[in-house]
Parts: structure tokens; C-alpha cells; sequence
């Protein structure tokens, strides 16, 4: 009975994967692509160095795992990770290892590539937002890199530490012009000035409704600035902190709660939107395992609620080419300056792979976004996205990238991913947008939750406290001993 199961799962074996690998009957990588060394990157230059390879890139990691088939490197300054398999030189990069490859400047374009998770969450209000590693952990320094048995761990503490914020949201007249708004007109330009200014309004004594709504003005003869924008706009608050930080050094904590006291203000006491996680890369047999525990993920759960976790959403980003884009060459002794091609020449293809159905390849340079439910709708549920779509019957993607040189030479790439555990909470979306880099991101939910016609929405009373676990497996590596390919069905219905 036993052997007729296990037979039957290997039966189940996944056939859009065996397409995937017949695509990449030789992963080798070209001898004619030469590795260069660099300087170790930092945050304020990571998107502007320029490496020569992959190799190179690699090479400017710290090691922390090695045995002689498989190595695995970190880059401590950014918590980039990644993944090589020594006899052909393959590598894995947890995010796109040549920024200057994406033509974009823009930091919402930029430091989301840049990012090993993605966070969104609700607050009190049902305020939705969203923080990413880069920008919220590491440009802040909240991240800590650690070896562990076989790999390394990356801790994250994204969001804001500290709750108080430098900035008085009501304060007395001559004390908010004399103590900061002085030393702000001598240092700040004045469009930044008139910005600072444009959040306050000034409530004069004796005006309309003022008694009403600041009796304070009354009852003691004063008249009183207030902050005039949605004290949850945290960007916007640390941005104004910023300059009183820079140009008020008078202006303190102690200070701001003498305003306070003078205005009769009490500031409501809330949490740091801190959010404290860690993602563990190890490595065995089987290929990279890349785990998030679950019951680590901390954060004040009676003010905050994550909605969203996307776990390494540019994990083994293709590039798709640019061919339209030409970079200038500056002339030498008078000579004009040229341009030539920024790919020079070199031509990039490959595809993506989601569970579809039976299975579907998406060109790297296809426009798409497509996302769904591992396992498909629960129609149990009063709210159901994604109908009269072709559900997703396994938790599996993957990717292939091919360069095609000048020189006819080809160097190519591949992976597969498994999600082993969380699966029953994860979504995956293939993501070729108008970036020049495409990716498959997947996603979980902590707790089910549940929408009724009237729009209210209950949650599960216990989130998930068990692992999110992907696997990332290289096309060219062998298959799993005693099965029919790199992943088997785990029971019948998914096949």
C-alpha cells in the first residue's frame, strides 16, 4: 500500500517543470564572460557601481557557507544574498546583482528591487501602508547579519523604532516662532520654508469657533500654532523632524512637553510601527532553503495587522534587454562624443513559469501581471477574488534567462521554486511590468480573513505561527534520487 502511494505521488510528478528543464539542456556558463574585482558596495552608492559580472559581484560578498558543491555569500552592507553552484559557476541572487541595468531613478522604482521582503499593514484606523526592507531596515541601519549551521540569517526591524517625533503638534505662538520657526527661515530655502509652514495653521484668540475648538486660547489669552496634516503621515513627520533635528538644536523632547503643558495637549500614546523578522538561507542537498519563521515575526498585533508579506520578490530577476537604450562614450583629445548601445548587442530572452492549470511560460519581454491563490479561491468564503481564472493546482514557479552575445556565445540561467510550508496562505504573481527587470513574487497572509456584502471584515482569531519555507532549486541541478522530477505532489488532487 505504501510503495502504491509513494508510486502515485511520483506519477504526479510536475510536467510543466519537465518543460522548464528541457529548455536548459546545458546550464553552463560561458568561459568568455571574465570576472572583475570591486570595492564592497555601501548604501549610498549600491545603485550606481557598475560590476563586470556576476562573478564579480559575488566576489564582493562575505562567504558564510562552503562545501565544495554549493557556496553561499552575503553582502552585509545591504543583506543581499547569494546562491552558487561551484562546478558550473551558476549564481542566484536574492536581488538583481547590476542596478544599472534598470534606466529608472525613481526610489519607489528602485529600493522595492532592492528589497528581500515587502510589508503591508493596517493600523487602528484601517490605514493600509507598506515598508520594504531597503528603505525601511536597512537605509536605517535596523538589520543584522549572523552565520548560522549551513548559512546566514538576516534580522529586520522595519519601520519606525521610536514612537515621539521632534515636532510639536500644538504649541504657543512665540514659543514655535522664536524657537523654531526662527532658526528654520535662516537655514531652510524658502520653497522648503513655506513647505514646513504649509502644516501649520495659526489659531488666533477671539476667532471664529477658536474658543470652541481650542478653548485653551481663552482660558489662558494665547494664541497657538497647530499641526494641520494626518498625524499617521509618518514620512511627512520624520521629514519636518529632520530640519528641526539639523537647525533648532535648542529645541528638545524636555522642551516640546513644556509646550505641551502650556496647551493644555496630551499627545496620544502609540506603538512604533515596528515591524522585527528574520529570514534564514540555508543549505543542503535539496538546493537553497530560505525560511521565515512565522512566530518570529513581532510587531504590536492590538495596533498593527500585516496583510501582506512578499518573501524575496526579486529573487532570481531576469533581465528582459533594453535595446532602444544607447549610452553616451565622452570623446578623447577633442574628439565629439559617441554613443553606442547600452546592451552592446548582446540579446536577452527567456521565460517565466506559473502553475497555471497545466501549466503557462510567459516571455520575459511579455507585459503581464497575473496573480492567484495557491490551491485556488476558497468559495467557502463570502469574498472571492480572482474568479474565471484558471487556478493555481501547486506551489511551484520558476524562471529562465538566456544572454545570446556577439560573439554567438550564450550564458544561461535557471531556477525553480517550491513553497513547502505556508503554501496554503501564499499567492504567487509573475510581474513583467514596465521595468526592465521581471520577476515571480510570492506572497502570504498571516491570518484568513473574511469580507461580508456590508463590508465588514472578520479575521482568524490566531494567526499563522508555523514557517513560510521556500526552496530554490537550479535547472541544472540533478534530480531528486528516486522521484520522476525536481517536485512531487504531496497529494492527488494537485496534479
Amino acid at each position: 500500500m505504501k510503495n502504491t502511494k509513494l508510486l502515485t505521488r511520483f506519477l504526479c510528478a510536475l510536467l510543466t517543470v519537465v518543460m522548464l528543464a528541457c529548455m536548459v539542456p546545458a546550464m553552463s556558463v560561458s568561459a568568455s564572460q571574465t570576472s572583475g574585482s570591486t570595492t564592497t558596495t555601501t548604501t549610498t552608492d549600491l545603485t550606481s557601481v557598475a560590476y563586470e559580472s556576476m562573478e564579480a559581484r559575488f566576489e564582493a560578498m562575505t562567504e558564510y557557507y562552503n562545501d565544495g558543491t554549493y557556496s553561499l555569500r552575503c553582502d552585509e552592507a545591504l543583506g543581499i544574498v547569494a546562491y552558487k553552484k561551484n562546478a558550473t559557476g551558476e549564481i542566484l541572487f536574492t536581488n538583481p546583482w547590476d542596478m544599472t541595468k534598470e534606466p529608472s531613478s525613481e526610489t519607489g522604482v528602485r529600493h522595492p528591487m532592492m528589497s528581500q521582503i515587502i510589508l503591508s499593514y493596517e493600523d487602528s484606523k484601517k490605514g493600509g501602508k507598506t515598508l520594504n526592507s531597503f528603505t525601511d531596515a536597512v537605509l536605517k541601519g535596523q538589520y543584522a547579519v549572523t552565520p548560522i549551521q549551513n548559512g546566514v540569517r538576516v534580522e529586520y526591524a522595519m519601520g519606525e523604532i521610536s514612537a515621539r517625533i521632534l515636532l510639536p503638534l500644538r504649541i504657543e505662538k512665540s514659543s514655535f516662532e522664536t524657537r523654531i520657526l526662527e532658526p528654520l527661515r535662516e537655514n531652510l530655502t524658502s520653497r522648503n520654508y513655506a513647505k514646513f509652514m504649509s502644516y501649520y495653521s495659526l489659531k488666533e484668540q477671539g476667532g471664529p469657533g477658536i474658543a470652541d475648538a481650542y478653548p485653551v486660547t481663552e482660558e489662558k489669552g494665547i494664541d497657538i500654532y497647530v499641526y494641520n496634516d494626518d498625524i499617521t503621515k509618518t514620512k511627512v513627520l520624520r521629514e519636518l523632524e529632520a530640519w528641526v533635528l539639523k537647525y533648532c538644536p535648542d529645541y528638545s523632547f524636555a522642551q516640546m512637553d513644556e509646550d505641551y503643558e502650556l496647551v493644555d495637549f496630551e499627545q496620544e500614546a502609540t506603538s512604533p510601527a515596528v515591524f522585527r523578522m528574520a529570514l534564514e538561507y540555508t543549505v543542503d542537498a535539496n538546493g537553497l532553503s530560505v525560511a521565515l519563521p512565522a512566530n518570529g515575526l513581532r510587531y504590536d498585533e492590538s495596533t498593527y495587522r500585516v496583510t501582506d508579506l512578499q518573501i524575496l520578490p526579486y529573487m532570481g530577476a531576469s533581465y528582459k534587454g533594453n535595446p532602444k537604450r544607447e549610452v553616451t562614450i565622452k570623446g578623447e583629445n577633442g574628439e565629439p562624443d559617441t554613443t553606442e548601445p547600452f546592451d552592446k548587442g548582446t540579446v536577452y530572452t527567456g521565460y517565466s513559469f506559473l502553475p497555471d492549470g497545466s501549466g503557462a511560460l510567459y516571455e520575459l519581454t511579455q507585459s503581464v501581471y497575473r496573480m492567484a491563490r495557491v490551491y485556488g479561491e476558497d468559495y467557502a468564503l463570502m469574498s472571492v477574488t480572482g474568479t474565471h481564472t484558471t487556478p493555481m493546482r501547486m506551489p511551484v514557479f520558476g524562471q529562465i534567462e538566456t544572454a545570446t552575445y556577439t560573439d554567438g556565445t550564450t550564458e544561461s540561467r535557471g531556477f525553480l521554486a517550491i513553497i513547502e510550508e505556508g503554501e496554503t496562505l501564499a499567492s504567487i504573481a509573475i510581474n513583467h511590468s514596465t521595468q526592465y527587470y521581471s520577476t515571480i513574487v510570492p506572497s502570504f497572509i498571516t491570518r484568513q480573513s473574511d469580507t461580508s456584502k456590508s463590508s465588514w471584515t472578520v479575521y482568524a482569531s490566531r494567526r499563522y505561527t508555523d514557517d513560510y519555507k521556500l526552496r530554490y532549486i537550479l535547472l541544472s541541478d540533478e534530480k531528486y534520487e528516486g522521484t520522476a522530477g525536481y517536485y512531487e505532489c504531496s497529494w492527488m488532487g494537485m496534479a
